[in-house]
């Protein structure tokens, strides 16, 4: 006789399908929650003029900056580099961004953000990833949440 004893029923224990139904509701209503957490977080920083931070701080002048033939990057004393806003990635990605220089501010980092929204997407496709909970919980995480918001190039 074994460890575990035999109880001759080969099926699988059922869970009750209104138990089903209670957790699908939970797990909806908390995707829904930190959706709408996550809009009011992206018109909060549309109208204070946080969206696109990164963007309009480092990327967009440092386009302007290659545009005009200059370097994008600040001196060292400069106070770009104490207040880290500074361009201090590598050059081409500011040859990149030399289109976006014909928008406006802000025009050009609401595009920065739905570009950076599409190439989270587009890292997932390719991947073979094909469940929307997926894709949500990907896009609800806290630090997808901050890149878009940023706009930034870390994602």
């Amino acid at each position: 006789m074994g460890l575990l004893a035999d109880t001759g029923d080969a099926t699988p224990a059922r869970v009750a399908p209104r138990a089903v139904r209670v957790a699908y509701g939970t797990c909806l209503a908390v995707l829904v929650g930190f959706a709408g957490l996550s809009i009011a977080y992206f018109v909060a920083g549309f109208n204070t003029g946080s969206l696109g931070f990164d963007f309009r701080g480092a990327f967009l002048p440092a386009a302007h900056a290659v545009l005009g033939g200059e370097s994008p990057y600040p001196s060292v004393e400069g106070p770009a580099l104490a207040s880290q806003t500074a361009y201090v990635y590598p050059p081409l990605l500011a040859y990149v961004l030399i289109p976006f220089t014909i928008l406006p501010e802000t025009a050009a980092s609401i595009l920065a953000v739905l570009i950076v929204a599409a190439l989270l997407v587009a890292t997932l496709a390719p991947l073979g990833v094909r469940d929307l909970r997926c894709y949500a919980a990907t896009a609800l995480w806290a630090p997808t949440t901050n890149v878009l918001h940023l706009a930034s190039s870390s994602i």
